[in-house]
């Protein structure tokens, strides 16, 4: 690819491989130019409640404070991202500025092999199937990014799932042109699949979701041991409805606003954050699911329908709560380390396919 070689990102040299969550500061955004009282008159009517909120974000964005620290973080996990704000958060929390390369969109998109061009094609009509605004013109943007994706990285190539993490990420960003659109998505799915790794969810012999789903299953035993008793009576295990949830980064089957707020938290803590995720809705559900028998709990953990849901917020200060349990509040769960290690030593052949997944896809060891 002329002027921007697609071997750069594959390996150890893709500088989105290489940055830490707080490593390397993204480059700032502009400032807004809108005065405050300006900004204020263009809230509509459904923003006005957060308006405080709002101004919040506002001056960060004007101070060009945009960036991953201490307070923004603090700020991002307590009280969220209002819908406008959200993008830009994001580009800035997950270093999006720092792998964007302008102009060369035009250069991998639609060169795909035949085979992952049917692949891809298989699973358009199957993504937010609900939503009437995934439209065919959303389905084309979303064929454009996953094809590039498996042309810049023919070893992770495409697999079914991803087509969730994209078509989210595109239903989030800004209603620009479809090639701006398109563009500016494919970057930030690159960092999510290569920062944040979720591209180990796709490995084969799926190593890390098996790690993700001992370390749930053994925080539901410690952290929630009658729901953990109640579901070994009902023969119900994680792999029936915690592997969809982490797959897809709870895109399924979640009603967008509350998926966005789930990841308002990936982005803050990473990918490990979605057992704290998961834990929290259990203990959300934990009331309904010890009065049902298993037909009634597997409905239940479907998520489907908003009625029931916890709300998103209820279900982020829940993980953050777990997050922060150890002795001496404040501190982060050393728990899931000491889990890692444990799963490591008692799955020798899932932890050697792990670490040679890490090596071959992120150049880790």
């Amino acid at each position: 690819v002329s002027g921007w070689c697609r071997a750069e990102w594959m390996g150890c040299g893709c500088v989105t491989q290489r940055q830490g969550f707080a490593g390397g500061r993204p480059r700032p955004f502009l400032g807004d130019r809108q005065s405050e009282q300006q900004f204020l008159q263009s809230l509509d009517q459904e923003e006005k409640p957060l308006q405080k909120l709002l101004l919040e974000y506002f001056h960060h964005r004007r101070d060009n404070t945009f960036e991953v620290s201490d307070g923004f973080l603090h700020l991002v996990r307590q009280r969220g991202i209002p819908n406008r704000f959200r993008w830009l958060a994001w580009k800035s929390l997950s270093g999006w500025s720092l792998s964007y390369k302008a102009s060369t969109w035009l250069a991998i998109e639609r060169r795909a092999s035949r085979r992952t061009l049917e692949s891809v094609g298989k699973d358009l009509d199957r993504t937010f199937p609900a939503r009437e605004d995934f439209d065919e013109s959303r389905k084309k943007q979303l064929e454009s990014l996953l094809t590039a994706y498996a042309y810049t990285f023919p070893r992770v190539g495409y697999c079914q799932g991803m087509n969730f993490l994209a078509g989210f990420i595109l239903l989030i960003s800004p209603p620009e042109s479809s090639s701006s659109s398109s563009e500016h998505a494919f970057f930030m799915f690159v960092e999510i699949m290569a920062k944040f790794k979720a591209k180990l969810l796709f490995c084969d012999g799926l190593p890390l979701l098996k790690l993700y789903t001992y370390q749930f299953q053994a925080l539901l035993e410690s952290q929630l041991p009658d729901v953990h008793k109640h579901f070994v009576r009902e023969n119900i295990t994680p792999e029936l409805y915690v592997t969809k949830w982490f797959l897809t980064l709870f895109t399924q089957p979640l009603p967008l606003h509350i998926a966005a707020r789930l990841w308002d938290i990936i982005f803050c803590d990473g990918l490990e954050s979605m057992v704290h995720l998961a834990l929290a809705i259990i203990k959300l559900f934990r009331a309904r699911l010890l009065r049902r028998d298993t037909e009634g709990i597997m409905e239940l953990l479907s998520l489907k329908g908003e009625s029931g849901l916890p709300s998103a917020n209820s279900i982020v200060q829940a993980a953050v709560g777990f997050r922060t349990a150890q002795k001496g509040r404040g501190k982060p769960d050393t728990r899931l380390a000491l889990l890692t290690s444990t799963w490591l030593r008692e799955f020798p052949e899932d932890a050697t396919r792990l670490r040679e997944s890490r090596l071959a896809l992120l150049g880790e060891d």
